[in-house]
């Protein structure tokens, strides 16, 4: 019976990963009842526990859970397709919050590539090209990354992604990141005021993995004669918790 005991509550306990890993969002022990049939106590006992091994953890929305960094270190790092998912509702909130474009982008063969866009609801609007990609050292997202890399990495980056397109003004590009690099290692943040566009300005934080590698960022982008000043002040504040939070479920420790 013990044993019975024991293989029942495993599955239950896969029940209520398998039920938060199915959710884009954090959900609570209420709604995680309702969709698997446990009962209520038994999935608050059941996350409490969890959370002692990270394999579910506390989200920014009290008496919510999302998949913790736990996972990871059982599955021997993260999917292709994971940190896409878990970016989607930090996106969302980061685009409703801003009111502009938010983009999570990935470090790919010393480049940044976008793969994952909520667009502004604006008419006029800033859009990424899902799967384009830039040099590290041009517009913000890529310099997010390129400003926590280990300094060994940061003459190959620099000297690796070319881009044909900057023509002449890539030597250019490349001081402005290097005198750029200290406060944005200072502030958390990059900005990028007409880099990539002649009317876009965009903002990117760092995302790490447990590692403590730059391996993404989060971005908001509009055009620069609506974000700018105020707006993308108030964007930054958003954009950094929110780079933190995915972080975290990356498996970051910043202690």
């Amino acid at each position: 019976m013990a044993a019975d005991g024991a293989v029942r509550t495993l599955h239950r306990a896969l029940d209520v990963l398998s039920c938060l890993a199915a959710e884009r969002g954090p959900l609570g022990p209420s709604e995680i009842s309702r969709r698997t049939g446990i009962d209520r106590a038994t999935v608050y006992r059941m996350l409490q526990s969890l959370s002692v091994r990270k394999l579910a953890i506390a989200s920014q929305q009290a008496g919510r859970y999302v998949l913790g960094p736990g996972l990871l270190a059982l599955a021997e790092g993260v999917p292709d397709n994971q940190i896409q998912d878990l970016a989607v509702p930090h996106l969302e909130r980061l685009r409703d919050l801003s009111g502009e474009s938010a983009v999570l982008s990935v470090l790919s063969q010393n480049r940044c590539t976008h793969i994952s866009v909520e667009p502004s609801r604006h008419r006029v609007r800033w859009n990424a090209e899902i799967g384009a990609s830039v040099p590290l050292y041009a517009g913000a997202a890529g310099k997010a990354i390129l400003a926590f890399m280990p300094a060994s990495e940061l003459e190959r980056a620099y000297a690796e992604a070319h881009m044909p397109s900057y023509g002449h003004l890539a030597d250019a590009a490349r001081q402005q990141a290097r005198a750029e690099i200290p406060l944005i290692r200072e502030t958390g943040y990059a900005v990028a005021v007409q880099e990539l566009s002649a009317d876009a300005t965009g903002i990117a934080a760092p995302v790490f993995d447990r590692s403590r590698a730059p391996v993404a960022s989060l971005g908001i982008c509009g055009p620069t004669s609506r974000f700018t000043g105020p707006e993308l002040e108030r964007a930054k504040n958003a954009l950094l918790r929110a780079a933190s939070a995915l972080s975290a479920q990356l498996g970051y420790d910043a202690q």
